[in-house]
């Protein structure tokens, strides 16, 4: 049987005083989804590079996600794909995404999106949130704040609801 990891301690002479240290507390740090859980990441922007390495980020850490260049395709995979959260950048080609929000509320009112943008303002963060946004990030993104966002918005969806996504 193995017999672990074998650590060697030196004491100190006879005489001085010796501090115990109880070991820390644990800390309770967001879990990843739970095995057979895999939450999912519908990523619409229209910067291909920073989609890409959103989605390399969290698929790292569990999350199954979808990369749309555009609202009118993010919205076409929105039905298919089931996202638990919605990045959605707003400033797209075409549709921006405030329209793109007004959208996808109205075809899931429940949906979680988070609005991004590199260009923001408060009045659009308003907007964004009168129109039911979940949040707004600007950019650039710090990719361990973002996870830490994602894993809120589940931990309130799933506290007291049933999951998004078809058995």
């Amino acid at each position: 049987s193995p017999r672990g990891t074998v650590f060697r301690v030196r004491l100190p002479p006879s005489g001085m005083a010796v501090a115990v240290v109880p070991p820390p507390a644990p800390v309770s740090m967001p879990k990843e989804a739970p095995a057979g859980k895999t939450r999912h990441v519908l990523i619409i922007d229209d910067e291909t590079t920073l989609a890409r390495n959103v989605a390399v980020y969290l698929e790292r850490r569990g999350w199954a996600t979808q990369v749309a260049g555009s609202a009118e395709e993010g919205l076409t995979m929105l039905g298919e794909f089931r996202p638990d959260v919605v990045l959605l950048d707003h400033n797209l080609p075409g549709m921006n995404g405030l329209e793109a929000l007004g959208r996808i509320r109205a075809m899931d009112g429940q949906a979680r999106v988070v609005l991004m943008t590199g260009f923001g303002s408060i009045d659009l963060a308003v907007s964004a949130m009168k129109q039911g946004a979940a949040d707004y990030l600007a950019k650039p993104l710090a990719l361990s704040e973002l996870k830490l966002l994602l894993e809120r918005l589940i931990a309130q969806h799933l506290g007291g609801k049933a999951e998004r996504r078809p058995a």
